[in-house]
């Protein structure tokens, strides 16, 4: 579980594992409203956790299991195949070099 805080205030939760070099997304909470600026920095900021914390455990796509963010996950770059949303590691954050 990824825990996004300021301070000692908990913005928001992401559960995530990774299994066959995907990083599958199953729950993200955020306090208040889906759609507000808030909501959507604490999204971001969440989502771009879990994507480091996939490229440092080999993963390479993003695999959503969210129920009620597909629109906020298309905006950010995922496709669906199938029933799933799915999105590359790189359209979320880039590997610098050493």
């Amino acid at each position: 579980m990824l825990a996004l805080r300021e301070g000692e205030e908990l913005l928001g939760t992401l559960v995530v594992d990774v299994r066959s070099s995907t990083v599958r997304l199953f729950k993200m909470e955020i306090p208040g409203e889906t759609d507000s600026p808030q909501a959507r920095l604490c999204g971001d900021s969440l989502l771009r956790a879990a994507a480091v914390f996939g490229m440092d455990a080999g993963a390479y796509r993003l695999e959503s299991l969210l129920e009620g963010w597909d629109s906020f996950l298309i905006a950010r770059g995922f496709q669906r195949e199938e029933k799933k949303l799915y999105c590359l590691l790189s359209k979320i954050i880039r590997k610098c070099g050493d």
